[in-house]
């Protein structure tokens, strides 16, 4: 007679188990944390890149259903293969206990991982193979019968233990701590068949079977590394095959990780097959502590929870300097960050800024160009402030670098390497990205601070005070410049400025650069419609000998005799300075003069005859030897 029926009428139980003497549970029950961690379920992917530790996780199903009817599962697995020195070999173990309404399993599993090439190479290949044994229970009391006196729901609980095996194989391709391709493939309950309960004695007939199936779980996730931040879109394939039954799902996830070491996570995805959305989140307060949380939800069952908790394990036992280090990489990523996130408004000021520059350049009146400039100067001070804000954190990322190769040091002289030593590796490249930053944006800066100074200021030419500023301005930053020079008169006709040389020589370059510098200025305001007439340079001797013989003697720089006319005391007159000879105090003063004369001239684009030279002796309260005044007559 073939194997009699279970009559199972509890339509709560009806979508787990047992409508049949051969039923289908759920027998690897589908954690969400599969797909990212696939040494749970992949003998293949113990040791090798990943760290070794320990996993717990729980989960319960369809929250619509009845508390005794809900699928609910307790996972723990051990990655030991730190503990062998991180080589070739991967060992872990892996103890899963799951309920499911009538049935209860528990799984004990050993996996054994080979890794064919070493793990600092781009591509990866590792096997794996797993041995162990499932007990599974059958709690056939909780049935809803029609036939309450069946024999073989009187044994109340029935229980088996079978061998369980299975392969696994993983590919990767990419730097362990960078960008990679993984690719995972698991045959769980691989050499599983069916489980048969006897109710004893000659009952053959009263048979109740379970079938062990073999299932296959394929990952395909790729990892996409940033600073301080990766993008992980994930594909998981699952499918139970046998003689009576094949099924298959797909699952799509992707997730996000931000700060180093992945120290908060988000995710979500969605399940084929009515499976529902999920929706993810994992922190780790300390590196060696995961904690993780996932919900599902289901339109027909109800929602779905998930939490585990992860110790990550390396073969090195963090210490003070390996949190050190770990505190110094966390510290130059938020710099860089925060460096990054100042630099977009500073481009945006310095932007108005060159935009409020244009339009100062293209002004026609003083006022409207002051107000243009004001603008700009605004925002170059935002610019500034944000700079300052910069200089800061790439300061900070140079300080992390540097106390990086300090710990470094001191862990080589103590000869114990850092755990987290290749994680060090990322500091210099966040330092160098800062500085450069910094750089780039210094420069972009001085340019534009470069624009700003080199526009020529439209002046109130009508106003005397304002282009007396103008001179204040430029006398007072003149490097090199000539004893006591000050400003003596400003008019809308005329200028007058002095200073005192009481050197025994002529041609002074203290003087030329004094010239040079009311240049640039007259030039200035040449452009803006103002142009000089005449100049008078005057010396003023405080000698009343002007006669009296120095101790300088003329050198032929302006021919074998100078013939140049100028007054003296305002009597006209008429030099008469034959080279190499001694010069008195009025010959001097006349080449002083005349030196200035003939240098400036061309200058300011005045004929030689336009400027007047002019003796005075004595002059009366004047405090050195020789006072020169220049008076320039202008006019707009």
């Amino acid at each position: 007679m073939a194997y009699r029926y279970l009559s199972i009428i509890n339509a709560t139980a009806l979508f787990f188990a047992l409508a049949l003497t051969q039923s289908h549970a759920q027998q690897v029950p589908v954690f969400n944390t599969f797909a990212w961690h696939p040494k749970l379920l992949n003998p293949a992917a113990q040791g090798g890149g990943s760290v070794g530790g320990a996993t717990l996780l729980y989960r319960s199903q369809f929250s619509m259903l009845p508390a005794d009817s809900r699928p609910v599962s307790y996972l723990a697995h051990v990655d030991a293969s730190p503990l062998l020195g991180g080589g070739r070999v991967g060992l872990g173990l892996l103890a899963l206990h799951d309920e499911a309404h009538l049935t209860q399993r528990t799984n004990v599993t050993g996996f054994f991982a080979y890794h064919l090439f070493p793990q600092d190479q781009m591509l990866r290949l590792s096997l794996g193979a797993m041995a162990g044994v499932i007990n599974q229970g059958m709690q056939l009391g909780k049935a809803t019968v029609n036939d309450p006196f069946d024999l073989v729901l009187m044994q109340g609980t029935l229980s088996k233990t079978q061998f369980d095996g299975g392969l696994g194989a993983q590919l990767q391709y990419g730097p362990i701590d960078g960008s990679r391709l993984s690719l995972d493939v698991s045959l769980p309950q691989l050499f599983s068949s069916e489980l048969r309960y006897q109710p004893g004695g000659n009952a053959e007939t009263r048979a109740a079977r379970y079938d062990l199936l073999p299932h296959l779980f394929a990952s395909l996730r790729y990892r996409w590394q940033g600073e301080g931040f990766a993008l992980e879109p994930n594909v998981v394939y699952r499918e139970t095959f046998g003689p009576r039954l094949k099924a298959a799902n797909f699952d799509f996830h992707a997730r996000a990780y931000f700060l180093e070491r992945d120290r908060f996570m988000i995710g979500g995805g969605y399940r084929m097959n009515q499976g529902g959305f999920s929706a993810s989140v994992g922190v780790k307060p300390i590196p060696s502590i995961n904690l993780t949380a996932s919900y599902e939800n289901h339109a027909v069952l109800g929602n779905t929870i998930e939490v585990g908790m992860q110790y990550l394990m390396d073969k090195c036992k963090p210490g003070v300097a390996e949190n050190e280090l770990e505190k110094q990489i966390l510290g130059a990523n938020m710099a860089r960050e925060a460096a990054t996130l100042a630099a977009s408004p500073l481009r945006d000021a310095l932007a108005f800024a060159r935009s409020a520059l244009k339009d100062a350049q293209a002004a026609t009146d003083y006022a409207t160009q002051q107000a243009k400039l004001a603008n700009a100067d605004k925002y170059l001070g935002q610019a500034k402030e944000r700079m300052g804000k910069i200089k800061t954190e790439a300061q900070k990322t140079s300080d992390a670098c540097a106390k990086k190769d300090e710990l470094l040091r001191n862990a080589a002289a103590q000869k114990r390497p850092l755990c987290n030593a290749k994680d060090a590796e990322r500091l210099p490249p966040i330092c160098a990205a800062t500085r450069k930053l910094e750089e780039d944006l210094v420069a972009e800066l001085a340019k534009v601070q470069t624009q700003r100074d080199g526009i020529p200021i439209l002046i109130n030419t009508g106003d005397p005070t304002v282009l007396r500023q103008l001179f204040e301005t430029a006398l007072k930053n003149l490097p090199d410049r000539p004893e006591d020079l000050s400003i003596v008169r400003f008019t809308a006709q005329e200028m007058e400025f002095q200073f005192a040389d009481p050197a025994k020589v002529y041609g002074a370059v203290s003087i030329r650069h004094f010239a040079d510098a009311l240049s640039t200025q007259f030039e200035t305001l040449k452009k803006q419609g103002v142009t000089v007439e005449s100049v008078r340079l005057i010396g003023e001797l405080q000698s009343s000998k002007p006669a009296n013989k120095t101790t300088a003697n003329y050198a032929g720089e302006y021919g074998d005799a100078v013939k140049e006319s100028y007054k003296m005391n305002k009597t006209p007159k008429l030099s008469d300075i034959k080279k190499g000879a001694a010069l008195t105090l009025e010959n001097l003063a006349v080449l002083k003069l005349l030196d200035l004369k003939r240098y400036w001239a061309p200058k300011l684009g005045l004929a030689e005859q336009k400027i007047g030279l002019e003796v005075n002796a004595p002059t009366p309260g004047i405090e050195y030897d020789f006072v020169a005044r220049i008076v320039v007559v202008y006019k707009k």
